[in-house]
């Protein structure tokens, strides 16, 4: 689709670029129509009978309680240790894709091929491999090994793209997808220990719309057995007005014309400090902080112990990770991407079932867009199922064990039944 604007007068239409956020922070949580989402509909309902009888079930093979989910961390970060065997290990390969020499950095968790299968995970903008440290261990007592995480481009272990290494950027957004099937085809493929017959996809926020598009392009070349999708960037939650086709136009504006408006321009922050109002620009450990008594949205998560897990990662292991906030250009091809993965034609290249699960009030994602998106995959006969977690937040693999446990039960539940025997 060709990229378009319109002047009215001559002037574009500046407050909706001085509005250019990424998230609906204003969002009342508390006081929200609860009918937003049609809950049965949407599986919320179902969800909810299948916490009572979820949580009722010692699910033993977990790490630790929330609890001690930092200390553990720290202590298998530190040691590197399971059983006489290193957990984790770190590796790099040179992309092909989007310019020459650029490094992606990815992490394997566990050695041996797992009796239930193998996962690929793909993360969410500014996470590196290491965020999912715990969810790992717990998938691989679970029966899923190896597990590869990438690092995507831009951030993590991988190549920054620009001089700033704080600012989330990439030139196109196909090549985010370019690197993650590279990854699959020559990094994933070449260990003997992978399962081949059971690969599952695990993503998390802007890691689901970079595998959506992966499974778009590959088709029936798909090796994947089944995909969870947490928090999904099918559609980005915008404020004041802004819509999606209206961040999309502007960006574009800014990047063909090279024009600086407002303080912003096509490689620089989408939200930039403004008027002695703080925008959303380089990594500040000083302004992270979470009300333990009152965890917010904007936390991603009710639980203080994995929360702080970052701040332990970005802050004292990996101090060269940290990302801030993402430039007009990632704002451009990730709306101009989110357009493109909706349109029917793509729609129907996906051919592998979908499991989409969506904290309620999320406010990195829209929720009621992956509502739409498995009602679209069904209507076409795919296999898709969409669950609202109630009460949960955006970042459901480091929730707070109420939530986290039934999540990480029904992704293993759904992965069962396409299991190849």
């Amino acid at each position: 689709m060709a990229e378009w604007i319109i002047f009215s007068t001559g002037v574009m239409s500046l407050r909706y670029i001085m509005s250019f956020n990424l998230s609906r922070y204003n969002k009342d949580y508390e006081t929200q129509n609860s009918n937003q989402i049609d809950t049965k509909a949407c599986g919320g309902v179902m969800y909810k009978m299948f916490i009572i009888v979820l949580t009722a079930i010692s699910f033993t093979a977990l790490a630790v309680p929330e609890h001690q989910a930092l200390d553990f961390v720290k202590n298998l970060i530190r040691e590197n240790d399971v059983h006489g065997k290193p957990f984790f290990q770190h590796g790099v390969f040179t992309s092909s894709h989007g310019g020459a020499g650029f490094q992606i950095g990815y992490t394997k968790f566990g050695a041996e091929t797992g009796v239930k299968g193998s996962i690929v995970l793909a993360p969410g903008r500014t996470e590196s491999s290491m965020k999912y440290i715990e969810a790992a261990y717990d998938l691989v007592q679970l029966g899923y090994s190896p597990i590869y995480a990438i690092d995507h481009r831009g951030q993590g272990f991988s190549d920054r793209m620009l001089s700033n290494p704080h600012k989330g950027h990439v030139e196109k957004f196909d090549d985010y997808v370019d690197d993650f099937t590279q990854f699959v085809t020559h990094v994933v493929f070449s260990d003997i220990h992978v399962d081949k017959d059971n690969l599952y996809l695990v993503s998390n926020s802007m890691g689901g719309a970079i595998t959506v598009r992966y499974f778009q392009q590959v088709q029936e070349g798909n090796p994947f057995k089944a995909a969870f999708h947490s928090g999904p960037m099918f559609e980005i939650e915008f404020q004041d007005g802004l819509t999606e086709g209206k961040a999309r136009r502007l960006g574009w504006f800014l990047c063909v014309t090279g024009l600086v408006i407002q303080g912003r321009s096509c490689d620089g922050y989408a939200t930039p400090s403004l008027d002695g109002k703080p925008g959303w620009e380089d990594y500040d450990a000083s302004q992270r902080s979470i009300d333990p008594n009152h965890p917010s949205p904007q936390n991603m998560t009710h639980s203080v112990a994995r929360y702080k897990i970052r701040d332990f990662l970005w802050n004292e292991v990996y101090p060269f990770i940290p990302l801030g906030g993402p430039t007009v250009r990632w704002v451009w091809q990730a709306t101009k991407t989110n357009q493109v993965m909706r349109v029917k034609k793509e729609l129907k290249k996906i051919t592998l079932p979908m499991l989409i699960m969506t904290g309620e009030w999320d406010i990195r994602a829209d929720n009621p867009r992956h509502a739409w998106y498995c009602r679209q995959l069904k209507r076409m006969g795919k296999t898709c199922e969409y669950i609202e977690v109630p009460g949960a937040y955006h970042e459901l693999l480091i929730e707070s064990d109420q939530y986290r446990t039934p999540v990480m039960q029904k992704m293993v539940e759904f992965f069962d039944r396409f299991r190849h025997i």
